[in-house]
């Protein structure tokens, strides 16, 4: 299984982002206490910070992607410094709180979002969900040896066991493990809002030198021109030494 959360970074790496600091702009390149890059999707979404956040349950530092609506495909990538990270057997996890808000104009289907550790907005490798128009799969991509990803299923919280529901927070967390014959992590799970959510055991064929970076994205493809949310309570990662 993944270590456990350092006490010191002899232990490991870990960044975490709550996005609390508005001390940087969410209109720059340089979001947050990471100042996470930005990038635009097609045509580039409107980040802004959720002043009010706190429903009852604790949402400090929230910020909202809205889709451009330009057309098919629009969104923003905010990730750190490109193909920073390579991934070994020491195994670690990453974790996000996100939700689809429940306002006027805002659906589900054509609403997307990735994160973890990944290369690209179109990952060719890494660890990584990806919530698919409000259905979470837990993907391992390889360029070299070939993807594998599982669809969440019988989650209490998802629609039907696998669909997110507007309106409601969603605690994603990653946990990845194991050694592969290339080097890299052989094994993920992945728990929603704290319920098993789904495995790759054994088969994660990443290498250990394809390079990736932490990093979420939002954006629509819904087919034709829309303006879609998603908000971001916080985003953290381990990586054990």
């Amino acid at each position: 299984m993944s270590a456990p959360l350092p006490f010191s970074l002899a232990d490991g790496y870990i960044m975490q982002e709550d996005f609390l600091d508005n001390g940087n702009s969410a209109a720059t390149t340089a979001l947050g206490t990471q100042d996470w890059i930005m990038a635009a999707i097609g045509n580039a979404s409107a980040t802004v910070y959720l002043v009010t956040t706190d429903t009852g349950v604790g949402q400090y530092g929230v910020i909202r992607d809205t889709t451009a609506n330009t057309g098919d495909g629009d969104g923003e990538w905010y990730h750190l410094d490109d193909d920073s990270v390579v991934l070994g057997p020491s195994g670690g996890s990453f974790r996000m709180k996100f939700r689809f808000p429940d306002i006027a104009g805002n659906l589900i289907a054509g609403n997307n979002i990735k994160f973890g550790l990944y290369d690209a907005t179109t990952p060719l490798n890494g660890i990584y969900v990806y919530v698919d128009s409000g259905i979470p799969i837990l993907h391992i991509d390889s360029t070299a040896n070939g993807d594998v990803s599982v669809t969440a299923a019988s989650v209490p919280s998802l629609t039907s066991g696998t669909t997110c529901v507007k309106g409601t927070w969603y605690d994603i967390r990653v946990d990845f493990w194991g050694e592969n014959a290339s080097g890299g992590p052989d094994s993920a799970r992945m728990f929603i809002n704290g319920e098993f959510g789904g495995e790759l055991v054994g088969v994660g064929l990443i290498d250990d030198g394809e390079e990736v970076e932490p990093g979420f994205q939002h954006w629509q493809d819904t087919g034709g021109v829309a303006t879609l949310e998603a908000d971001f309570d916080f985003f953290e990662v381990f990586l054990a030494r």
